[in-house]
């Protein structure tokens, strides 16, 4: 019964895998080439335009509703480590065939467990402040930092043309972002200026 149990969860596991490869990567793809068109500044009508958004909206909706099934099924759902990789493969593929350079660099010392959904919002306050880079910075580097050790800190960094934090202007998500770091208690910092923008996350 034990060995037939083992099974059943190496099964679920590789389903778990494969399914958020195929699925995974194919919605990564469509944000891309949504964005794509955004970024690229094609002479396109207001109407067009905000489909265009709705898709590339409801895409990353998507991708992140995927993921937060597929990683329940598998043991490492809670695992910090987890959320920084998914984080890396998604910055690889959001800039992909753009003209911005991703990278990510990556410290982790420690294994941290995270409480049920602080995963999920975790997730999206850096997806969020990634899609932001992609579409308003101008930039053309943006760095994806994790420093897991006594601290646990994670970092977005470009060198775009900033914006005035103060103002909060829209289609940034600013207050989004912050609402989500309140859920899980965390902290948001954000510094910019005109030679770019650093958002920290503090768990």
């Amino acid at each position: 019964m034990e060995s037939l149990a083992l099974e059943r969860i190496k099964i679920r596991e590789e389903f778990a895998q494969d399914l958020h490869d195929e699925i995974g990567n194919r919605l990564a793809k469509i944000i891309v080439f949504s964005n794509a068109l955004e970024y690229n500044n094609y002479q396109l009508d207001d109407q067009t335009r905000s489909l265009i958004n709705r898709i590339c909206s409801n895409s990353q909706q998507l991708y992140q509703s995927a993921y937060d099934i597929i990683r329940s099924k598998q043991n490492d759902a809670a695992n910090l480590d987890s959320v920084i990789n998914h984080l890396k493969q998604f910055g690889e593929e959001l800039f992909k065939d753009t003209p911005i350079n991703f990278s990510a660099d990556i410290e982790v010392s420690r294994s941290v467990k995270l409480a049920q959904g602080n995963s999920r919002q975790i997730s999206l306050i850096l997806k969020e402040a990634m899609t932001n880079a992609l579409k308003h910075s101008q930039c053309q580097n943006v760095t994806f930092k994790a420093r897991v050790g006594y601290a646990v800190i994670l970092e977005l960094i470009d060198n775009g043309k900033g914006f005035s934090v103060g103002k909060k202007p829209s289609g940034m998500g600013l207050s989004g972002i912050m609402n989500r770091a309140k859920k899980i208690n965390a902290t948001v910092k954000i510094d910019s200026t005109t030679k770019g923008t650093k958002l920290k996350l503090l768990i």
